[in-house]
């Protein structure tokens, strides 16, 4: 009895004193440190309180903070954008919010090629600070600055601010964030804009580790990994040991060595064409796209380095040459390009790689795609950019009708085709005014669909 009465007594004499110290909770797993943990770079933790009385059971220990930052505080004079080939993950599905190209030497100087929420920029380090020195163009090709502009100083802090691509920026403090690799001090920087804010926080050497947008989850970067880095996008290797720059100035476009000695130069104020690299390997192609406009259909060519200038390389089907290719297409990280061929019917479908003289289309891949709806013919036959009329032709039973039908598709780029209600394979060819000026039967024949009839009114 005496030895439960004592030890009653003291347990009561350490819950009033606040001497008690929980125990920690068996199976509790620390994935990384937290926020203000004590982990981060040289911070001092506060010292703890003790815990507050409890009638009933002493509450958990609270978690050491970091101090805050001095008011004059910086952080590292590091590069504020991460590091090359560090890439930093968040989200579900993982995505990047920002990345860091490879340095690329533009015009005789180290420049640093950011993506970042707000665009790729493209940025100089000096003895005074960050300037923005160029970005991209509209059309995607590298448009340097007359002068360039002081963003920030170098190492930013709080209280700095700048104005770019129609945005504020707003360094508002510095305050410890949580990175894959631990806690460590960021810039908070505020973002205005007339449509959407947000909010960033960059850690020297790490890069962007937390985005906030108005209305939208907050991406946070939760994982980490190494790996070669990339080259800006207008920058490429035409010839091994080469280097060149796609610049665009709004009037033309161009591709210089990276002293600026010109390589190529095109004059072309036309916003729907722009100029790419294609990586191909050991070099790169520089492509060209354009796209019409109503009507028409995107047109693929690519060029290679011959020494002395860009010439065109054929495109190869088999034993057909082309100088370039139309239709729905794509270039690959891997330097090759599909292509959906929808002027032609059925339609066609190719994979092309490059084998160092032509893009040359893999017989593997080849492959051919009919119209698994009466309808869906028709839309291709009807609205434009129409198949070829020789694609047109084949698909009529009786050739003759479908030479009228061809000449009246194309004298009228405003038809409509229309089902007769209860029918899915008879349609109805509507001018303006609504007026029907044909009427077309369509049937399946050894499991393609046809048209059997074309009846003019």
């Amino acid at each position: 009895m005496r030895r439960v009465f004592v030890a009653a007594v003291c347990l009561l004499l350490m819950v009033l004193a606040g001497c008690g110290q929980p125990a920690k909770a068996p199976g509790v797993l620390v994935s990384a440190p937290a926020v203000g943990s004590s982990q981060m770079g040289d911070s001092t933790p506060a010292p703890t309180a003790p815990a507050a009385p409890a009638p009933v059971q002493a509450a958990p220990a609270p978690v050491p903070s970091a101090p805050s930052p001095a008011p004059d505080a910086a952080l590292p004079d590091r590069p504020l954008w991460g590091t090359p080939g560090r890439v930093l993950l968040g989200g579900e599905p993982a995505t990047m919010a920002a990345y860091p190209f490879q340095v690329a030497l533009i015009d005789g100087r180290e420049i640093h090629p950011v993506r970042t929420p707000g665009g790729i920029r493209f940025l100089e380090r000096r003895d005074d600070g960050v300037y923005l020195v160029g970005g991209l163009s509209d059309r995607g090709g590298y448009a340097s600055l007359a002068t360039p502009e002081l963003l920030y100083r170098n190492p930013v802090r709080v209280g700095d601010q700048w104005k770019l691509g129609g945005e504020t920026y707003r360094v508002t403090a510095l305050e410890p964030q949580a990175t894959p690799s631990g806690a460590k001090l960021a810039a908070r920087i505020e973002v205005s804009t007339t449509k959407l804010n947000r909010t960033e926080w960059w850690v020297p050497d790490h890069g962007l580790v937390r985005l906030e947008r108005t209305g939208q989850p907050a991406w946070i970067a939760s994982q980490e990994r190494v790996e070669a880095a990339e080259a800006a996008p207008v920058m490429g290797r035409p010839a091994p040991g080469v280097t060149a720059i796609i610049r665009d100035d709004g009037r033309n476009w161009s591709v210089t060595s990276s002293d600026g000695k010109t390589l190529f130069q095109v004059a072309d104020s036309y916003w729907r064409s722009w100029y790419s690299w294609a990586r191909t390997g050991k070099t790169d192609l520089l492509t060209h796209t354009t796209f019409p406009g109503s009507y028409g259909i995107y047109t693929f060519d690519a060029l290679r380095w011959n020494g002395q200038t860009f010439e065109k390389v054929p495109w190869m089907i088999g034993a057909e040459s082309r100088e370039g290719v139309s239709g729905d297409g794509k270039w690959a990280a891997d330097g090759t390009f599909t292509l959906r061929e929808f002027t032609r019917y059925p339609t066609r479908f190719y994979t092309f790689r490059f084998d160092g003289k032509a893009m040359v289309s893999d017989p593997a891949l080849e492959r051919l795609e009919y119209a698994k709806a009466a309808a869906a013919l028709v839309d291709q036959m009807v609205y434009p950019p129409w198949i070829s009329e020789a694609d047109m032709l084949a698909v009529f039973t009786d050739k003759a009708k479908g030479q009228q039908a061809n000449d009246l598709i194309k004298r009228n780029p405003s038809l409509r085709a229309l089902a007769v209600k209860g029918a899915t394979d008879r349609f109805e060819l509507v001018g303006t005014g609504g007026k029907v000026l044909a009427v077309m039967q369509l049937a399946k024949i050894d499991g393609q669909w046809k048209v059997t009839d074309f009846m003019i009114n």
